[in-house]
């Protein structure tokens, strides 16, 4: 297959999950490394499950589109396809992919490859090194800094910082203590931007885009929905600026911060030494250690800009919630934001002491019967920033505390306007006050439905407001009680029956005296109540599918019929339960979207929204919620292993390897816990692996491929490995370098020990392992050896255990030989190297060492049992058929270019060929001529026999026999012919994409932005082609489609069954 085709199959692969047509592509020990996910595989099974992982886990909004191209076009300057040339026994693929997401202009990473000696895919690498490509990343797309485009005062932050001497002098008035190396230029603006950055993603922002400005950096973010502009200003031993709103209310008029909220952080940046060792810390603009640093919102106040501090968006609502709530005398938002428990005031004129519980809500009425309402001021004491604070004329203004998980005010206090003890260097009155639509937002509540107990919701209802949404408020009662029969909450009893009880009246006294009537609420029988607004406030978004019966296609042999319709982004079937995924909201099935499991016939199984879930594996799934951990459930969504894990894999021989703390676990299918390698190893295990016939690998050394100081193919099992049985005990202690798992009763591994290359030890470098012996063999479950440890390397072959291949005799004079599980030969060690693919007793062969060599190698093929070679060395690829025969890949003289043919054993041809590829996987075969003038394809029978000749220009798998149709390209457009050549469907589509009988699934639009329909192999449209994905469930009867937030199922019904 030419390398074009083959790198569009990996990127239709990558954009389209098509993984079938990948896997015979792939080398059985390839490698991926993914610079962008910041993961890396080995084998190609392992690959081929990631991809279609990663697939099944992204809807539209973030699917992967890609374009093949010339990867030489892409190479940095100087650089040619030999630098990329790394690994003995390969080359270069000539082609790369340009892979994309999220609808950027900008690629996510340039795909490279190598391609072994058989034309397979032998590593891929999805990188993003700009010094070996010519390519701005997604991510990454401010340009190259120029000078004149650089404050004076501003480091350049690229990879391409040039250190001007411009920039190294505008800060002459920073003076150290001690000399320090100032090669690197500037210290202040790089450290302070690598500091922000990082720290704004743990307060919750996400930095959109940056920009560099005369005197600071502007950070374009979001948080919770809200833009922010937050303007960072750095300083190292000296203040360069005295910051306060007049200076920084220029940056009110920046185009970066339109319509947003625009907010002023300032750095300290400490350079010192220690000991001959330069180091940084960055602190707030105090140059406090102990202190983080804090936001100061740029605000215009009574015609003048000022700094208000800006903890976060939900401390500063407060303000004005509790306005809202104090001047309506509104209790039902009252209980929104207030704590429950013991909530106080104190500092009133009148009374000493603290109110607390009923008489703080009684205090606060009485100050607004007797002075009126609240309104906004700004209080500052030494500072330049100013806090905002409600404020009542004659009386004071107001500040609180507030818990921060659950953003719920308590200890309130009242303060005279000159601070009283803590004296007030400013305090600005205004007139400003909450607005009236504050909770405009908030619908009625009209019905309440009570959902079934599950696990971490004990007590849960689907509530229904007048706007049509439905939303779930889940009682906030501790984990550990939720097993009880009997609990208590806020004073009154609950049981399931009493939960089961809910309604909904329209309106409710307030719980405190002398307070107006509040809104509607659900109430229990036990006369608990909850405000309508407080469930509104506290609930989440709830959805289930909505079932309908809708024909929206028939013709004389099929009816379709729309069975539910559901408001959610995206669905997957699970492949070996049948259930759907259904991602409710977010991008993917992880910890960016909520996700449920639902039946095919549109009934939600669970009323828990997951943050993640995985397929069945071994008839339970992965799931798992924020604030609890993993967990597994079953196809009826009982939990057989509760949610409480730190980390979990799925289940593999009945176990799933699990993290709880620091301590490793196994769990069974009935929730049993087995702590793996008992108390004496637990702590040393810094990696442990998944059981294999009862066995489990467990290593006290944990190594990745960049901790190794030379390649290896085997950097995924190297460390310092031992073994545990099913009862968690250690029973073969970590000793060896390399280790399998156990299969057919033994495990390969090696001996040897691992030191640190010198050359790799240094302050650049953490250190690299060496071994400078590696002698292979294998142990029985007892430990004991079973094959010699006199090998220099031994390697499975594909899908076998009874033998495998062994180097013998050095690296310099040895060879390649078959051993059986004991050791003994079955094939001397005379071959320079073998193939992995076997059938039966036959093994394919080389003539020279295929790792020493990037040509393409002959191979042959070797006889186990017969002890003989059959074929010399004189193929370029072959493949085992079941039936005993094989396709090879010769090169013809007379036609001067290579060829497939089909040979029996004994090498006679089935067919005279003269195809460049024959695709045996269906029935009749498609063929391929490849030659100068271009490449053309047919059909042919089993017998060679020409069904269709060898001259069409069709899409990849374009031939639909049963239906005696062609796919056919004409202007970059996809249509439809019969055999005798007549266009029975124009060519209008993007893509003819894919097929279940009786209907076609077709692209409109471009590659990067086309919308999928049905049509029938007619042309007649089916489902009209505006949704973002149809897929089909494995009955080959339902479908959904899926656009905009909104997933639809169909069943397909054949007329001649109805009654």
């Amino acid at each position: 297959m030419d390398q074009y085709t083959m790198m569009d199959i990996l990127g239709k692969a990558f954009a389209d999950g098509e993984i079938d047509a990948l896997r015979p592509l792939m080398a059985a020990e390839c490698d991926y490394a993914s610079q962008y996910a910041n993961k890396s595989f080995s084998g190609a099974s392992e690959i081929l499950s990631n991809m279609e992982s990663v697939h099944k886990n992204i809807d539209e909004t973030c699917a992967y589109t890609y374009k093949v191209i010339e990867l030489e076009s892409v190479l940095a300057n100087g650089l040619t396809l030999a630098d990329l040339d790394n690994q003995a026994g390969t080359h270069p693929c000539r082609y790369g992919l340009l892979l994309y997401q999220y609808g950027s202009d900008y690629p996510v990473a340039v795909v490279a490859c190598m391609i072994d000696l058989y034309e397979k895919f032998r590593s891929i690498w999805l990188s993003r090194d700009t010094s070996k490509f010519n390519e701005t990343f997604y991510g990454e797309e401010l340009g190259p800094d120029s000078p004149d485009d650089l404050p004076s005062t501003v480091v350049p932050l690229t990879t391409h910082d040039r250190h001007v001497n411009e920039m190294r002098s505008s800060f002459a008035g920073q003076k150290w203590d001690k000399t320090v190396d100032t090669a690197d230029g500037i210290y202040i603006w790089r450290k302070a931007d690598e500091y922000a950055k990082q720290w704004l993603s743990e307060q919750g922002y996400s930095v959109l885009e940056s920009q560099i400005f005369d005197d600071c950096i502007g950070y374009r973010c979001n948080r919770k929905g809200y833009i922010y502009t937050i303007f960072m200003y750095a300083y190292g031993q000296k203040k360069t600026s005295q910051l306060d709103g007049d200076f920084c209310s220029k940056l009110a008029k920046e185009p970066f911060a339109e319509n947003s909220i625009i907010l002023i952080l300032y750095l300290n940046v400490d350079r010192y030494m220690a000991g001959a060792e330069i180091k940084y810390r960055v602190r707030n603009y105090c140059g406090s250690d102990t202190h983080s640093p804090e936001f100061w919102h740029l605000k215009e106040v009574n015609g003048s800009y000022l700094f208000e501090y800006y903890p976060r968006k939900e401390m500063m609502d407060q303000t004005w919630q509790f306005m809202y709530a104090f001047n309506r005398e509104d209790t039902d938002i009252y209980d929104c934001i207030i704590t429950d428990d013991n909530p106080s005031i104190e500092g009133d004129p009148k009374y000493s002491g603290a109110f607390m519980n009923s008489a703080f809500y009684g205090m606060l009425r009485t100050m607004h019967r007797e002075y009126g309402d609240m309104k906004l001021g700004y209080v500052r004491y030494n500072d330049v920033v100013y806090s905002s604070v409600p404020y009542i004329e004659g009386l004071g203004f107001f500040s609180w505390s507030s818990f921060h998980a659950t953003d719920r005010m308590h200890s309130m206090v009242r303060h005279p306007f000159d601070g009283g003890d803590r004296k007030v260097a400013e305090f600005i009155k205004t007139e400003q006050r909450e607005p009236d639509d504050l909770f405009a937002y908030i619908p009625k509540l009209i019905n309440a439905v009570p959902l079934a107990p599950v696990p971490t919701e004990r007590f849960a209802v689907k509530l229904f407001f007048d706007n049509g949404e439905c939303k779930k408020y889940v009682l906030p009662i501790p984990t550990e009680s939720e097993h009880e029969e009997v609990l208590s909450y806020r004073g009154h009893v609950f049981t399931d029956n009493i939960w089961a009880s809910v309604s909904v009246i329209p309106r409710h006294e307030s719980r405190y005296k002398g307070y107006p009537e509040c809104g509607p609420a659900i109430v229990f029988k036990n006369e608990f109540l909850i405000a309508g607004t407080r469930c509104y406030m506290e609930s989440v978004p709830y959805s289930e599918p909505e079932l309908t019966d809708e024909i929206v296609y028939a013709d004389e042999k099929h009816q379709i019929r729309k069975i539910w319709k559901w408001n959610v982004n995206s669905l997957y079937e699970d492949g070996e339960t049948g259930l759907l995924k259904v991602l409710i909201s977010g991008q993917a099935f992880n910890w960016y979207g909520k996700s449920v499991f639902a039946s095919i016939e549109g009934k939600r199984l669970t009323s828990l929204t997951f943050d993640i879930i995985d397929s069945f594996q071994e008839d339970l799934a992965r799931v798992a919620i924020n604030g609890h951990g993993y967990g597994f459930v079953d196809k009826d969504m009982k939990f057989v292993v509760p949610m409480k894990y730190d980390q979990a894999d799925d289940f593999r021989e009945g176990k799933a390897k699990v993290q709880l703390g620091d301590k490793w676990l196994c769990v069974d299918p009935n929730g049993c816990e087995l702590e793996i390698g008992g108390r004496i190893r637990q702590d040393n295990y810094q990696e442990v692996g998944d059981y294999s016939e009862g066995m489990c690998r467990v290593s006290t050394l944990k190594l990745r491929f960049m901790d190794l100081a030379y390649h290896s193919d085997y950097d995924q099992i190297a460390g310092t490995w031992g073994f545990v049985n099913e009862s968690g005990e250690e029973v073969i202690p970590p000793q060896y370098i390399y280790a399998t798992d156990f299969e057919n009763g033994i495990a390969i591994v090696a001996k040897g020990k691992w030191t640190i290359d010198p050359k790799w030890d240094n302050k650049y470098n953490q250190g690299r392992y060496w071994t400078e012996e590696e002698l292979w063999g294998a142990i029985d479950k007892d430990g004991n050896e079973v094959i010699p440890f006199i090998f220099d390397e031994i390697k499975h072959f594909f899908d076998r255990s009874d033998m495998f291949m062994a180097h013998y005799g050095g690296w310099k004079d040895g060879h390649w030989g078959v051993v059986d599980c004991k050791g003994n030969w079955l094939a001397e060690p005379t071959f320079e190297g073998f193939s992995y693919e076997t059938w039966k007793d036959r093994i394919l062969f080389y003539a020279e060492d295929p790792d020493a060599t990037g040509d393409d190698l002959p191979m042959g093929i070797y006889d186990l049992a017969q002890k003989k070679v059959l074929f010399e060395p004189q193929f370029l690829d072959v493949t085992f058929r079941d039936n005993g025969d094989m396709e090879v890949e010769v090169f013809d003289e007379e036609l001067g270019r290579t060829i497939e043919k089909i040979i029996d054993p004994s090498g006679k041809e089935r067919f005279k060929s003269i195809y460049s590829s024959i695709y045996t996987w269906h029935d009749p075969y498609e063929v391929v001529i490849r030659d100068k003038d271009g490449t053309r394809h047919g059909l042919i029978d089993k017998e060679g026999n020409e069904i269709l000749p060898c001259i069409y220009d069709v899409p990849w798998n374009g031939f639909y026999h049963e239906q005696q149709r062609i796919c056919f390209v004409e202007n970059g457009k996809q249509g439809m012919k019969d055999y005798d050549g007549n266009i029975i469907i124009p060519a209008i589509y993007h893509e003819i994409h894919g097929r279940k009988d009786p209907y076609l699934t077709v692209r409109v639009g471009e590659k990067d932005s086309y919308k999928e329909g049905l049509i029938t192999y007619d042309g007649k449209t089916v489902i009209e082609a505006n949704h973002s994905r149809i897929g089909w469930c494995s009955d080959h009867k339902h479908f959904f489609c899926c656009a905009d937030g909104r997933c639809e199922m169909y069943v397909v019904e054949d007329c001649a069954a109805m009654p």
